[in-house]
């Protein structure tokens, strides 16, 4: 099939794409002239979003979670239904600022341990409550709990000689945190519109009542003549003498939203230098000076060189069958590398120096290929493994007494990689 295209249709459809912008913000002005009655319900849709991960120590930087409690204003007051002119495609501020939630809620570690909550500012129908509208309470944070909060935010109206309802919600807020746990993150998204004086007096207050528990953080959605509400906004920030004043496109892609979450929830500071003779990397209790085997996985035993080495495996004498009283010992084992799914490893046997040399190579050899046969038989896959016996010629202490020779007769993992 073939498509033919006339320059000219695509000219008519770009005019009508403006006429359609154009109507749009008229039908936005004819609406704020008219109060609440023009408000519409915002069916908001959510772009993919894949969130930075954050807070995790780092190239000698070391993060420390410093807020308890997350509590943040979403602006519903009419001026917010505007279109966003820097918008790749025809949305409105009040959408924007939905997204702007959705992905912070998404950058949000998993399990970590915080409380959240979430409040609504405005005029009208769109708020239960004369001003505003509480959308959530303050309990533990769950992703989920609180999409669903934000979503409860369904529309933006009402307008006023006095100004945004922002003070009224800052002074509700300061009820609302006397449930707060620990330090506290006041975010307020808004696009700063028609603000009241009044409301750096509430936010004064509200510093005064928390002190250095509390810190502000702004993102502004706002358009290039509205550059007044972003002022206003960042000196409300700058009255907690802590937090963060940001635009909207300062917080646009996974990475810089991650930054902004991270600030609100971490501190970071430079981890002390160890000095190279003390440094454990993987934390097997053997210092990387001496461990022969790095990157050993956590949780696995190691002999004193570092080395994942399975100690008092019990075979029947003369056999490489191993006894029932021993598989718990390889059990451990079987875990670890279900929990390391992309671990290869070595089967090494070794033995003490009790009868010939070549007797005692087929029989590490073949004990090898016994814990071999038990990992595959416990769900370990058959190409991540391989065996070897390696006979009594490399013992790790001598052969001279008996605890000597139990510590020579062993089973080691070597990671290959």
């Amino acid at each position: 099939m073939q498509f033919n295209i006339n320059i000219n249709n695509l000219s008519t459809l770009k005019s009508l794409n403006i006429i359609n912008r154009t109507l749009f913000l008229s039908t936005i002005a004819i609406c704020s002239l008219l109060s609440s009655a023009c408000a519409t319900k915002h069916a908001t849709s959510y772009p993919p979003f894949t969130p930075e991960l954050i807070g995790k120590n780092s190239a000698g930087i070391k993060y420390t979670q410093k807020t308890q409690t997350l509590f943040a204003l979403v602006d519903t007051f009419s001026s917010i239904n505007h279109i966003y002119d820097k918008a790749n495609v025809f949305e409105s501020k009040f959408t924007l600022q939905k997204q702007v939630l959705n992905q912070i809620n998404k950058t949000i570690p998993e399990g970590i341990t915080l409380h959240s909550g979430l409040r609504s500012f405005g005029y009208g129908e769109c708020v239960n409550d004369m001003y505003g509208e509480l959308l959530q309470d303050i309990i533990p944070h769950e992703r989920y709990t609180f999409q669903h909060s934000i979503d409860k935010a369904t529309c933006a109206s009402g307008r006023s000689l006095l100004g945004a309802p922002l003070t009224t919600a800052i002074n509700d807020t300061s009820t609302d945190l006397d449930k707060a746990k620990g330090n506290i993150a006041l975010l307020i998204i808004s696009d700063g519109d028609n603000m009241s004086f009044r409301a750096k007096n509430a936010v004064e207050a509200l510093k005064e009542k928390f002190a250095n528990r509390l810190c502000i953080y702004l993102v502004w959605i706002g358009n290039e003549d509205e550059k007044a509400g972003q002022e206003f906004l960042k000196e409300l920030s700058e009255l907690s003498k802590c937090g963060e004043s940001v635009s909207y496109t300062e917080v646009a892609s996974s990475e810089t939203i991650g930054h902004f979450v991270e600030d609100m929830l971490y501190e970071k500071s430079a981890l002390e230098k160890v000095p190279l003779a003390l440094r454990d990397t993987d934390k097997d209790s053997i210092f990387d000076n001496n461990d022969l085997c790095p990157g050993t996985p956590k949780g696995a035993s190691v002999n004193q060189y570092g080395c994942w080495t399975i100690n008092g495996l019990e075979f029947d004498y003369n056999k490489a069958s191993i006894r029932k009283e021993s598989e718990n010992l390889l059990d451990v084992s079987v875990q670890i590398l279900k929990d390391n799914p992309y671990l290869n490893i070595q089967i090494e046997g070794h033995t003490d120096n009790r009868g010939s040399d070549n007797y005692n190579l087929l029989l590490s050899d073949r004990r090898a290929a016994s814990v071999k046969s038990y990992l595959i038989k416990n769900g370990i896959g058959a190409s991540r493994l391989s065996s070897i016996g390696m006979g009594e010629s490399t013992p790790i202490t001598s052969n001279k007494t008996d605890q000597g020779r139990q510590i020579n007769r062993r089973v080691v993992f070597t990671i290959v990689k």
